[in-house]
């Protein structure tokens, strides 16, 4: 990434510290070195990380009109809610702020994992002084998606706590995308969000609770969409049993010694994220709360377990031919320290990365050569 200025210099170094404060999960792509280099007038962050081939977005556009199965949509949300259950469990909670389809990458392992780290945040709060609007405002424009920005980033004046609830209204987006190919909103029209206007579609067919559980992350109040933990253990109940979970997987220092990324997760334990009420039903279809029930009793009453997940569904679906892989990557302002250790196998396959369309940065993802040339 190219750095002009000070300000983009901090991004940058705010992109690497949360990606280390995250290594090691299983739905996070991983970080393996970094360095600054001072070219004069300008320094270049680079970024080794792992190689991902595709992004969700492409998978999406590779199927045509071939939805996913109930099964598949809510394997792919759940990595998804798993990423942010991490984030979330941080101290103060780190806010993604850009959760979209872009930026979901398929890793080799067949799990999906969350990418672009420069539009975290963690300074939760109501602005109350115009100077501080604006300048909020500013960084909203910047490093935000229109179609996935929640009510309260829209109009501050709504004097609304801008959070981490930020992240469920855009996982309610997302599960939207997942299931229907398209986006609740157009990003285009500020009313059409504040009111929650959107409509979901009749076909393809999807049960109850998951059309429940996109109404109750899209409520326009932050207060009323569920929080991480309730998103996570709804989408876990509604899979099939033997592609359930106990837990959801937690930052890596979370983790006890020994608990190996994919191992069983019986008797492993961990912080959650704060618990806010079970939010009040949807408006039609039966309400979205009932689901609730299974987080506050069975899922820690009952003896539940992981099983390794050989029959995991498989995105391969997308043309081969298919080179051209960017990522949307923005930032905020952290400290540097000292560079990991650079990947020992020669023959890792990496990307590299390049600034800026929007006024965010972009990810450009290329596979190294074997033999460099």
């Amino acid at each position: 990434m190219i750095c002009n200025d000070e300000e983009s210099l901090d991004l940058a170094l705010k992109e690497v510290n949360v990606m280390k404060s995250l290594k090691g999960h299983p739905n996070i792509v991983t970080l393996y070195s970094h360095a600054i280099l001072d070219m004069g007038r300008t320094k270049e962050a680079l970024l080794v990380m792992e190689f991902c081939e595709k992004s969700l977005v492409s998978v999406l556009e590779s199927r045509g009109s071939g939805y996913f199965e109930e099964k598949h949509v809510l394997s792919i949300f759940r990595d998804a809610c798993n990423a942010v259950f991490a984030m979330h469990s941080q101290s103060p909670p780190i806010a993604h702020r850009d959760l979209k389809a872009e930026n979901l990458l398929l890793g080799p392992d067949g799990l999906w994992k969350l990418c672009d780290f420069g539009s975290t945040s963690t300074n939760h709060k109501r602005f109350e002084k115009p100077e501080e609007m604006g300048i909020e405002e500013d960084n909203i424009r910047k490093y935000t998606t229109p179609a996935y920005r929640a009510p309260e980033m829209w109009d501050l004046l709504r004097r609304d706590l801008i959070s981490e609830k930020v992240d469920i209204w855009a996982l309610g987006c997302l599960l939207f995308r997942i299931c229907y190919f398209k986006n609740a909103f157009d990003g285009e029209s500020k009313l059409q969000i504040l009111n929650g206007n959107y409509r979901i579609p009749d076909l393809p067919k999807y049960s109850t609770p998951v059309k429940d559980l996109i109404r109750d992350m899209l409520q326009a109040s932050p207060d009323d969409r569920p929080d991480i933990t309730q998103a996570w253990f709804r989408v876990n109940e509604q899979l099939p049993v033997n592609l359930q979970k106990s837990l959801p997987d937690g930052p890596p220092e979370m983790q006890p010694t020994g608990v190996h990324e994919g191992s069983k997760l019986a008797n492993r334990s961990h912080p959650m994220p704060r618990r806010s009420p079970p939010p009040p039903p949807s408006s039609g279809g039966g309400g979205g709360g009932g689901q609730l029930g299974a987080f506050w009793s069975s899922q820690h009453a009952k003896d539940s377990f992981s099983v390794e997940d050989n029959s995991r569904p498989k995105f391969d679906e997308e043309p081969s031919h298919n080179t051209s892989r960017q990522d949307t990557c923005g930032m905020e302002n952290h400290t540097l320290s000292k560079n990991s250790s650079p990947a020992k196998d020669e023959n890792a396959q990496t990307y590299a990365t390049r600034r800026s369309v929007h006024g965010k940065s972009q990810i450009s993802r290329m596979a190294l050569p074997r033999t460099l040339k």
